[in-house]
C-alpha cells in the first residue's frame, strides 16, 4: 500500500511539473501579477517568450540614493524536460561560469547559487525549481532573494 501511495505521489508531482512546463505564458502572467502586487514600485519593462523560455525585466520607479539610474531586475526562466535535467543543466552552467559562484544558497528552490560582482554591481543568482532553471539579476543580494521568492511563488500558483 505504501509503495502504491509513493508511486501515485511521484506521478502526481511529475504530472504537475509537466503541465507547468507546457505553459510558459501562464508562468509569465503569474510572475507579472505576483510582482505587480508585491512590488508596486516596480514596472515590467521587458517580456519575451521564446520556445520554453520566459525572459522578463522590471525597473524600479524610485531612484536609489545618489544614483542617476533606476534599478533593474532581470529573470530568465527556462523549462526543461524533468527535474533531473534541471539539476544537470544547473550543474553544467555553474561549472561553465567564468567566475566561480560566491555562495551556495539554502532555502531557494532545490539548489541555488549566487554571484557577487564588484561593490555596487548587480548580483546574479541561478536556481532550479521542479523542472525549471531560473537565472536572475538584481541590484543586491537581498533584492535577488526577494525576486527569487516572487518567482517561486509564481511557479507555485501555476502548478496549483
Amino acid at each position: 500500500m505504501r509503495t502504491t501511495a509513493s508511486i501515485f505521489l511521484s506521478l502526481a508531482y511529475c504530472l504537475t511539473a509537466w503541465l507547468q512546463a507546457q505553459e510558459p505564458n501562464k508562468l509569465s502572467e503569474s510572475l507579472d501579477k505576483t510582482v505587480r502586487v508585491a512590488e508596486p514600485n516596480w514596472r515590467l519593462s521587458y517580456k519575451r517568450i521564446e520556445d520554453k523560455t520566459c525572459i522578463m525585466a522590471w525597473q524600479s520607479l524610485i531612484l536609489p540614493n545618489n544614483s542617476p539610474k533606476k534599478e533593474e531586475f532581470w529573470a530568465v526562466v527556462k523549462v526543461v524536460a524533468s527535474a533531473e535535467d534541471a539539476a544537470k543543466e544547473l550543474t553544467k552552467g555553474v561549472s561553465a561560469a567564468s567566475i566561480g559562484y560566491s555562495a551556495k544558497l539554502q532555502g531557494i528552490g532545490e539548489e541555488a547559487y549566487l554571484w557577487r560582482g564588484s561593490p555596487g554591481a548587480p548580483v546574479s543568482m541561478q536556481f532550479r525549481r521542479l523542472n525549471l532553471i531560473v537565472k536572475l539579476s538584481a541590484p543586491s543580494e537581498n533584492q535577488a532573494r526577494l525576486l527569487a521568492k516572487h518567482i517561486i511563488s509564481a511557479i507555485a500558483s501555476v502548478s496549483q
